[in-house]
């Protein structure tokens, strides 16, 4: 499921019904609300801005989840024990940015109205094994990351796996966020993007939702700044609908159209007993053995990245297509055709052995 997010504070009635049907037109069903920002001196407007808000999602369809945290009970003058009012209000979903013991979140999962208890999935500890010994309702927990205003907070790749693998582990929907370049609206004065991992910060947003999904650990992603532009809305509504993995790479200048014809005419696949060294796409060997496949641009030292073609001086092995995971050295029975560009290398680790993938061209070129 994809989401977009919204901050009453800090745009007009008018302006985020219309983002909501322009999401909406992109296959967008979900969207989320912080209260963690609302005026403690005057909660009574401040709600009044957010219950209308959700009135319009919940009437163009939108689930709606609500970040919240422990003492806006109180400020509410509402109790975990009594979830009524988050009914009244017409939530799908209420995300704990902080919890409680775990006996109350197991509880508040058995709430008779099928509101959804979301967990914080960034803080990585015992909490949602206290939670699971308590004996919740499964079908009404899940878990959503958080997104890092702050520039090189987020999360790292290590973490993230992590702390993600725990909840897919026991079977409970994950979700994570990516941020937008156009948008300017966060929760906070201060924002520098709103992303889960630290290294999505400065990436175009259709990128950062392939990785998300392609890691198989996250089954929603959310839009995390306000205000996504229209081209920003369709590259998510786009990456989403793709199941085949992608890998973007940059080319050599010298590339040959053969050469370039094995790249992006076939759908590859990771050979199941590669080594450590290399992704083996193996496929094409069989299909042009009758074709010459000459030495060209050979190199001294192969580098993370490279993309590679092993040439006709390989006997058997012509038309190989490679993926190095490791540096090692270059041979001049094969040919370097391209490299995965440094802030995409992700891309390949999310390619598993026996999976397809295809290739995608990026614009720069590489030398």
């Amino acid at each position: 499921m994809l989401g977009i997010s919204l901050y009453p504070e800090k745009a007009s009635f008018n302006e985020m019904k219309n983002y909501l049907a322009l999401a909406k037109s992109y296959g967008f069903q979900r969207v989320f609300l912080s209260l963690l920002q609302i005026d403690r001196n005057n909660v009574s407007e401040s709600m009044e801005k957010y219950l209308k808000i959700i009135k319009e999602a919940r009437e163009q369809e939108f689930e709606v989840a609500i970040d919240f945290i422990p003492p806006i009970f109180d400020l509410l003058g509402e109790s975990y024990k009594d979830l009524t009012f988050l009914a009244d209000w017409e939530i799908n979903c209420i995300r704990l940015d902080a919890g409680m013991t775990g006996k109350e979140e197991a509880e508040m999962t058995k709430n008779p109205y099928g509101i959804k208890i979301e967990l914080n999935m960034s803080n990585y500890s015992h909490y949602l094994d206290q939670i699971l010994d308590y004996g919740p309702n499964r079908k009404q927990l899940t878990g959503c990351h958080n997104f890092f205003p702050q520039q090189y907070t987020g999360l790292s790749r290590e973490q993230f796996k992590q702390y993600s693998i725990k909840f897919c582990q026991s079977y409970l929907t994950t979700a994570a966020f990516v941020t937008s370049q156009s948008g300017e609206h966060g929760p906070w004065p201060l924002q520098e993007g709103l992303c889960t991992l630290e290294e999505h910060r400065h990436l175009p947003i259709g990128i950062q939702v392939r990785d998300l999904l392609q890691s198989g650990l996250i089954d929603d992603v959310l839009i995390g700044t306000m205000f996504a532009s229209e081209e920003e809305l369709r590259q998510v509504s786009e990456a989403a609908k793709d199941s085949m993995k992608k890998i973007d790479i940059t080319l050599v200048e010298d590339i040959t159209a053969f050469e370039r014809q094995l790249l992006f005419d076939y759908t590859h696949n990771y050979r199941g007993d590669s080594s450590d060294y290399m992704i083996r796409s193996t496929r094409l060997r069989a299909k042009i053995v009758d074709k010459p496949l000459p030495s060209n641009h050979p190199v001294q030292m192969i580098k993370e990245g490279d993309i590679l073609i092993l040439n006709e001086a390989y006997g058997q092995y012509k038309g190989e297509v490679q993926i190095a995971l490791k540096d090692r050295p270059g041979d001049k029975k094969i040919n370097l055709v391209g490299h995965i560009p440094e802030d995409r290398l992700f891309e390949m680790k999310n390619i598993q052995r026996f999976e397809d993938f295809r290739f995608c061209e990026v614009n720069k070129q590489y030398d």
